[in-house]
């Protein structure tokens, strides 16, 4: 797969999943604004990263809650790279907390929904669907900041089974093709695509074939195993499926944030 002449845009890119997708995106060809909060030095070094992969980088510090600066990074992009295809949204924020928090913990999280569905989608999503670019739904989920990808609300799932957060980020962007991917997969092991030597298998939900396979091969040059979960209506089971992990690594059995799914395949 070639992205030679594209222009990224992945946010919090200064370390792990961001960094990871960023070096990924770099060796096929494509420009990378770097996004970061705080960690420059980190950031300062992805930026060289990419460079050495034979791509061109521009270092941008903003907050994607703050609808100013995440306007200002977009236009930067295009400003730079004269284009936008790709927006990868992987900025994230952890909160530990004890297992009788986790609802305050939830509801907190939950107020992050909306900027990423509003500030992030008003920015750069509008631009994907007139230029109907391929949009992936990378958002860091777990352990990280759970938005309109894993709609939380104070009791569990914002919605479910008769919609999904995907199937509403779509109709905010008609035009666009949303891929629903990443969303059962915690921070701690996102940047390396597997668990005690075993890959971990990557539920890819979406409605257009060649965008699910740019996804598709994203994930497996990150490591993973790639598997196509249907339709981005069955974004509705993924992402109940990463409540019953979020609750598996932080309420009872306590089991943290280093585990993860594997599909298994037997002979019938």
């Amino acid at each position: 797969m070639t992205l030679n002449g594209k222009a990224a845009i992945v946010t919090g890119s200064a370390t792990g999943i961001g960094r990871s997708t960023a070096l990924a995106l770099a060796r096929r060809g494509c420009n990378v604004v770097i996004n970061y909060t705080r960690s420059e030095v980190e950031a300062q070094e992805t930026v060289r990263s990419v460079q050495a992969a034979g791509a061109q980088a521009l270092l941008f510090r903003a907050d994607v809650s703050d609808d100013a600066a995440v306007r200002q990074m977009v236009a930067a992009c295009e400003q730079e790279f004269g284009r936008l295809d790709v927006l990868v949204n992987a900025a994230g924020t952890t909160h530990f907390a004890p297992p009788e928090d986790l609802e305050a913990i939830t509801q907190q999280l939950a107020g992050l929904s909306p900027t990423c569905r509003e500030l992030l989608t008003v920015a750069a999503l509008r631009h994907f669907a007139r230029e109907r670019c391929t949009v992936a739904v990378l958002e860091v989920g777990l352990g990280g900041r759970l938005d309109a990808t894993n709609a939380v609300g104070t009791t569990g799932l914002a919605v479910g089974h008769t919609t999904s957060g995907a199937e509403e980020l779509q109709k905010l962007v008609p035009g666009a093709r949303v891929v629903k991917a990443f969303n059962t997969v915690f921070a701690a092991t996102m940047s390396r695509g597997h668990v005690g030597g075993e890959p971990i298998t990557l539920f890819i939900a979406g409605d257009d074939a060649p965008a699910k396979q740019t996804v598709a091969q994203l994930g497996a040059d990150l490591g993973f195993l790639p598997i196509d979960a249907g339709p981005l209506r069955n974004a509705r089971y993924l992402e109940p499926l990463a409540m019953q992990l979020i609750h598996l690594a932080y309420g009872p059995p306590k089991m943290g944030p280093g585990i993860a799914l594997r599909l298994m395949r037997g002979e019938a």
